[in-house]
């Protein structure tokens, strides 16, 4: 088979969709690594029999749509999906079309529960659903957890003990935009309700601030402890790079995957983040 493997954000997912592609490789299959901006237009060059998606959501479904049209099957692994607040917040956002979710050949849940709500929901077709966990996992095992670190350098020349203190503000705090812009899209392009998507936005405003102010006065409390503020792949960092200047102990990890900086951590500092499952 010829494979494609869609790369939502090359810091967080390349690394564990790389191993797949390797394996896939290794069966005998075409693999091919897309990035998520390029995806639509190379999707229909390379025309695979099958192409992984990180999501299938509303904000795709129309893509999603064009390319089964074209006879391009479908698989769904969620890059994000392993913290949320209820089911239903993830039924809000999944695609709207029943028909484009039952053609989907796989869905790839990051666990039994999520795969029993799939199941049990009518998202996808019961022979559809298989729980996997997610690629990036994998690099939390021999022997891929050495070779993580080994492949990173950032940080290594940090003392311990170090903490990790990340971040998941992707509203309030968006790398790729405004947070006007963001509320606008989840309230016009995804149909949330305005009320809900303010409360969440006023959330996240409070617990960034609340975070930053953390890890400073973690820092100050223990100096001998390195601390590291870890934006979300899709936050910016201006908040957080103003924030290490307060201690020479508080550091900026912006660079590289997680996966070598939750190694080196000591302990982890998160809220609502799926570092916490990593």
């Amino acid at each position: 088979m010829r494979i494609a493997l869609v790369v939502d954000n090359p810091d967080r997912d390349l690394p564990g969709l790389a191993l797949v592609a390797e394996r896939l490789a290794a069966a005998g299959s075409a693999a091919y690594l897309v990035p998520m901006n390029l995806a639509e237009t190379e999707l229909a060059a390379l025309a695979p029999d099958l192409a992984l998606l990180g999501y299938l959501r509303r904000i795709n479904e129309g893509a999603a749509a064009r390319l089964t049209a074209t006879g391009i099957g479908l698989a769904v692994l969620d890059t994000e999906g392993g913290v949320m607040d209820g089911f239903e917040t993830y039924e809000r956002v999944m695609a709207r079309d029943r028909e484009l979710r039952w053609s989907v050949r796989r869905f790839l849940a990051w666990g039994p529960r999520l795969a029993a709500a799939a199941v049990g929901g009518g998202w996808y077709r019961p022979e559809a659903v298989a729980v996997t966990g997610n690629p990036r996992f994998d690099l939390y095992a021999s022997p891929w957890r050495e070779a993580a670190v080994r492949a990173a350098p950032a940080g290594a020349d940090l003392a311990e003990p170090v903490v990790l203190v990340a971040g998941t503000y992707t509203l309030a705090n968006p790398r790729f935009g405004t947070a006007e812009g963001e509320r606008r899209m989840l309230i016009e392009e995804l149909g949330l309700d305005a009320a809900f998507v303010d409360r969440r936005l006023d959330c996240e405003r409070r617990g960034l601030r609340g975070l930053v102010e953390l890890a400073g006065r973690l820092a100050a409390a223990r100096p001998a402890v390195t601390f590291v503020l870890r934006p979300h792949p899709f936050e910016g960092d201006a908040v957080y790079r103003e924030a290490v200047g307060r201690a020479p102990n508080l550091h900026l990890g912006r660079d590289g995957a997680i996966a070598p900086w939750l190694l080196r951590a000591r302990a982890l500092v998160q809220h609502g983040s799926t570092t916490a499952v990593e």
